[in-house]
């Protein structure tokens, strides 16, 4: 994660609400699988994962790949909608999670099978997380009071503590694997500070003997 956060203010410079760079997917509209620019396959969770909180140009191709129409862009989830849900969350949802930066908007079920794009169906989740949503087999419900429930792979209800499940918390499931709290608050990391104990502890001053 903080390779990638260096890379994205690398790219982003000083436009802070700057899209870092940006991704141009393929996708089949029946079965939602896909593909990038270099013919990178996408599964179709991935392909779901992406679109849930992205910029969208709908773009027409026959069979043979000609495009023969292009629609105006659109985001999955409108400014206005997408501020709500950050004051409302304040940083992923998923229980023990401390991020509040990096966090994607994802729909409890998914607008490409009718869901709403509301508060109501919205639950903010980092990239690492929204990962294990999609691809990883770990669910999330909504439930009545605007809260939400996750779950692991195997059905276990991941139950929260302390304010919405941000204290640390270890969890366990059936397989053995283990879901550890993320050790990283969001807070920019010091990259100077990082690159020089790196240097540091690869280069070690020289051993100096004094005499007595």
């Amino acid at each position: 994660e903080g390779a990638v956060a260096l890379a994205e203010e690398h790219l982003r410079g000083n436009a802070e609400a700057k899209s870092p760079v940006e991704v141009t997917v393929h996708m089949d509209a029946d079965t939602l699988a896909g593909h990038a620019d270099d013919d990178t396959a996408l599964s179709a969770e991935t392909c779901r994962r992406l679109c849930c909180d992205a910029g969208l140009v709908p773009v027409l191709e026959d069979a043979d790949g000609t495009t023969l129409d292009v629609g105006r862009r659109t985001r999955s989830i409108p400014a206005a909608i997408r501020r709500a849900l950050a004051i409302r969350d304040g940083g992923c949802r998923f229980p023990g999670c401390t991020h509040t930066r990096f966090v994607d908007g994802h729909h409890v079920e998914h607008w490409l099978s009718g869901g709403e794009t509301a508060l109501s169906n919205l639950v903010s989740l980092c990239h690492y997380h929204h990962k294990h949503v999609h691809e990883l087999g770990f669910d999330v419900r909504a439930e009545d009071g605007g809260e939400f429930a996750f779950f692991t792979p195997d059905g276990q209800r991941i139950e929260p503590t302390g304010d919405r499940g941000r204290p640390a918390v270890t969890l366990g499931n059936s397989t053995g694997h283990k879901v550890p709290k993320p050790g990283w608050d969001g807070t920019p990391p010091d990259y100077h500070a990082i690159v020089d104990m790196l240097w540091r502890a690869d280069n070690p001053p020289p051993h100096r003997a004094h005499a007595k």
